[in-house]
């Protein structure tokens, strides 16, 4: 897939990329570096589909606005603003931390 191809680290890179897309069903692939040239490939992408996607936003943003079915053009998440205190707990959740899954 496109995740697997575009997004993968470079050969040599620590660290694995994630890919995630949220549509009507969300989906997460995880992309391992790219293996050295002429070495076998050891680690393969991995993939899921962890359930409704856009389902919980809309949900959402209908219940802050009633009169709206979902956040057109994004407007209504771009007026927000980030908590870096919370953020700053979730960073530390410990798969955040791991190099490789």
């Amino acid at each position: 897939t496109y995740d697997t191809i575009m997004l993968r680290p470079e050969a040599g890179a620590d660290k694995w990329r994630i890919g995630i897309n949220i549509g009507g069903t969300s989906s997460v692939t995880f992309c391992p570096p790219w293996p050295e040239a002429g070495q076998p490939e050891t680690e393969v992408p991995l993939g899921l589909d962890p359930g409704l996607g856009v389902f919980f936003m809309d949900l959402t943003v209908k219940a802050i606005d009633p009169s709206l079915e979902y956040d057109d053009d994004g407007k209504m998440a771009r007026s927000g603003t980030v908590n870096q205190e919370l953020l700053e707990i979730f960073l530390q959740n410990k798969y955040y931390q791991q190099s490789s899954l």
